[in-house]
């Protein structure tokens, strides 16, 4: 009778352990399935204005592209306010 105890025991230990993952799915929040829509801007490599562009459509802007030079400094930003 032990015996049958212990394995009913472990059965349902072990069946309650597959369950975890299903309780962790339900957790995720919809912004973790989210696409990411990113847009690289570069006032000096590109002649558009910032206002024409259509930003809407992006989740994300980066706005991080320097030139290096030669001798290892970078080249300066003319528009440097954008």
């Amino acid at each position: 009778m032990k015996k049958l105890a212990y394995i009913l025991i472990a059965a349902i230990i072990l069946t309650s352990l597959y369950a975890i993952p299903v309780f962790a799915e339900q957790g995720k929040t919809e912004h973790t399935r989210e696409f990411k829509v990113i847009g690289y801007y570069s006032g000096d490599l590109f002649d558009e204005p910032v206002e024409n562009l259509q930003t809407d459509k992006l989740t994300h802007v980066i706005y991080a592209f320097l030139i290096p030079k030669s001798d290892g400094t970078l080249v300066e930003l003319s528009k440097p306010e954008q």
